[in-house]
């Protein structure tokens, strides 16, 4: 039924049917979204690694975090 639908509508609109997006270009556009939707699905789900390097010294904000020293009154065994 659509068939004949578009048919009709093709034969009252002939501009329509000039306009028209060739079957090569639908074709590329569904490819296209296709790699979008498979690049984001893989991108959620590949474990980022951070390449970058850098020069510095971890510094820890709050005062709990700091790395401290611990002397214990008893000897333990060495």
């Amino acid at each position: 039924m659509s068939s004949a639908i578009l048919t009709s509508t093709h034969d009252r609109l002939p501009a329509l049917k000039l306009v028209q997006s060739s079957r090569t270009a639908w074709r590329l556009a569904n490819l296209l979204l296709l790699l979008l939707v498979a690049s984001i699905f893989a991108m959620i789900f590949v474990p980022w690694q951070q390449s970058a390097r850098g020069t510095g010294k971890v510094v820890a904000f709050v005062p709990q975090e700091r790395q401290q020293t611990v002397t214990s009154p008893v000897k333990g065994i060495a």
